[in-house]
This record gives C-alpha cells, structure tokens and sequence, in this order.
C-alpha cells in the first residue's frame, strides 16, 4: 500500500513538473538587447525563392539604433554586381517581454539563453506566417556577443515535418 502511494505521488509530481515546463513564458529583457546598436559589417546568405536549392551571399553593412527599447537597423545590402540597395527595419519587446514585435508581425519568444564561456545571449523566437506565398512556421534564432552577432531563419511549410533555414544574417562590429 505505501509503495503504490508513494508510486502514485511520483507520478503526480512528474505530471506536474511537465505541465509547468509548458506554461513557462520565456522572456527578454531590453538590457539583453543593448549590445545589437552600433556599426557592423557582414554577409546575407539566403536560399533561392526560384528553387528552394541556390545559395546566395551578399556583403552588407548595418548601423542599428537602440533608443527607448527600440532597435533600429539601416541596412545596405551589396549586390553582387556592386549596385547598393538600402533596407531599414525595427523591432521591440512587448511590454511583458514574451514577444519580438514587428510593424506587422508578432513573434512569441520560445528560448533566451546566455553561454558564460562565449559570452553569447541565443533568442529564439517564432511565428506563422506566409513563406514564398505559403503559410509556414517560422523560426528566427538571433545570437548576440561582443563584437558580433547573427540572426538565422528558419521555415517549415505546412503540413511538412522538417524547418530549412531561409537565410542568414552574420555580423561583425566594425
């Protein structure tokens, strides 16, 4: 009778801390985000739109703003016949942290972590939305250290099983 209580009691227990692992909220505090601003060069590669398959790598160069929890990019992507397109872009946290909030899209944030032997803070966010016109789940992992930093996307189509990385954004400060 004691070791089917005791049994019984286990059994709850770990109901219960797998329940509470999945209500967990991740958040991001806008301290965490600070190290984005500055000036930085680097490299854009990204999968083919036309066929899923080619690479493509483009120098670029940034110069991000962080102003009243607001982070601003500038970016000049160099294409690879020289000619300079200008992009610009900007994110913030909800005001409860969970989320990376775009001029149209939402992103629930799933993963904050920093390595001390790196000295790297990983953020996962993650979204659906529409990819090369079909709805998909997005995923965008966004590394931050000192002197450089990367946001990876990543894309699974619907009614897929797998998530294939769209592009990649690598940045070094200058």
């Amino acid at each position: 009778m004691i070791k089917n209580t005791i049994l019984f009691a286990a059994v709850l227990l770990s109901i219960g801390l797998l329940f509470s692992g999945v209500s967990a909220q991740v958040t991001v505090k806008n301290k965490q985000l600070k190290n984005l601003a500055g000036n930085w060069d680097g490299e854009l590669e990204y999968l083919d739109y036309q066929n899923d398959k080619s690479k493509t790598r483009l120098k670029l160069r940034s110069i991000n703003t962080f102003k009243d929890g607001k982070v601003s990019q500038q970016i000049v992507y160099v294409e690879p016949n020289g000619k300079e397109i200008k992009s610009a872009g900007a994110f913030a946290l909800s005001p409860d942290g969970r989320q990376i909030v775009e001029e149209k899209m939402k992103w629930t944030i799933t993963k904050n972590l920093f390595d001390k032997k790196a000295k790297t803070r990983t953020i996962v966010y993650e979204a659906k939305w529409k990819d090369n016109d079909r709805n998909a789940d997005l995923r965008e992992t966004m590394v931050i250290g000192e002197n450089e930093f990367s946001v990876t996307k990543e894309v699974r189509y619907e009614n897929t099983a797998d998530f294939f990385v769209r592009n990649t954004h690598r940045y070094k400060r200058k």
